[in-house]
């Protein structure tokens, strides 16, 4: 089957069209539900506003990832761009140096699964560069994504000193660390496990495969 063009929906029948355009006025309409909790869940932590402000102000353009590739495309984003979209902005902002390995699908995502991927992603990859990436130290990401028979996998690892000791990931308490458990688990229908050493931290997500296809079915879902 040929890849559907955003483009080519002028082209298709009236039912097809309402369907495919309701189906990303849904997805934008739970994206904002998504920064409503967000800022549900941010105003409970101890911070500063302006750093409350900036925050929040990454992770909106972390939701608005699928769109722009969307119409930069003209077709759904892919996990590699997705990947690299998200890596590139957290970069631009940090101002930090960073080489980035990448070995990921060129598969398709819906718009269901894009928005909470591109979320966990960038509540990851900042993570590294809070606490990866010290002073002129440059910080090397690998970022892998592949599909088992079992499992959509998804890791990122980073060259840093690991989580600090006695810091259990699976009892967090830092706003960025309940956001990765709270997608995992409840948008993606997966779980997060972490493998932290002297050489790295890794951040693995695990999305059993039926759970991912169902997610990935409806194209604009």
């Amino acid at each position: 089957m040929e890849k559907e063009n955003i483009n080519s929906l002028k082209n298709t029948n009236g039912n097809t069209r309402h369907n495919s355009i309701g189906g990303i006025c849904h997805r934008v309409k739970n994206d904002f539900q998504t920064i409503s909790n967000l800022l549900a869940l941010a105003a409970s932590e101890k911070v500063e506003s302006s750093l409350l402000v900036r925050g929040m102000e990454s992770r909106i353009s972390a939701l608005s990832t699928p769109y722009t590739l969307l119409a930069d495309r003209g077709a759904l984003p892919t996990v590699k761009g997705l990947v690299k979209e998200v890596v590139n902005r957290i970069s631009w902002r940090s101002s930090k140096p960073l080489s980035l390995s990448l070995t990921a699908l060129d598969l398709e995502l819906s718009l269901r699964i894009c928005s909470p991927l591109s979320l966990w992603l960038h509540e990851v990859i900042s993570n590294c560069f809070i606490h990866a990436a010290h002073g002129s130290f440059e910080m090397h990401l690998a970022v892998m994504a592949q599909s088992s028979e079992e499992n959509f996998v998804l890791r990122v690892q980073d060259n840093g000193p690991g989580l600090p000791k006695g810091l259990d990931p699976q009892n967090p308490v830092g706003l960025g660390m309940r956001i990765i458990k709270a997608i995992s688990i409840n948008d993606l229908r997966g779980r997060v496990e972490y493998e932290s050493s002297a050489k790295g931290l890794s951040v693995i997500l695990l999305v059993p495969r039926e759970e991912f296809l169902s997610l990935n079915k409806e194209a604009w879902l």
